[in-house]
């Protein structure tokens, strides 16, 4: 359900937000609470690693994108 609803959120103006909060960052950035990868896509350019936490089982499984994490 989380999924779905961010989704439609990212839609009805979240994304711009998201663009907005994470301009300016470089180099490494650690996220915690990183839940269904949506902020991933709106890193920029200048961000060279994202090192994501999640808490939550279910959503740690979906965040995950690389064999080492399984």
């Amino acid at each position: 359900m989380y999924e779905r609803i961010s989704a439609e959120s990212e839609q009805l103006g979240t994304a711009e937000r998201r663009d907005r909060t994470l301009t300016g960052l470089t180099g490494r950035v650690i996220e915690v609470g990183a839940s269904n990868r949506l902020n991933f896509r709106h890193y920029p350019d200048t961000v060279a690693e994202v090192v994501a936490v999640e808490p939550d089982d279910h959503l740690r499984r979906r965040l995950c994108v690389s064999p080492q994490c399984r």
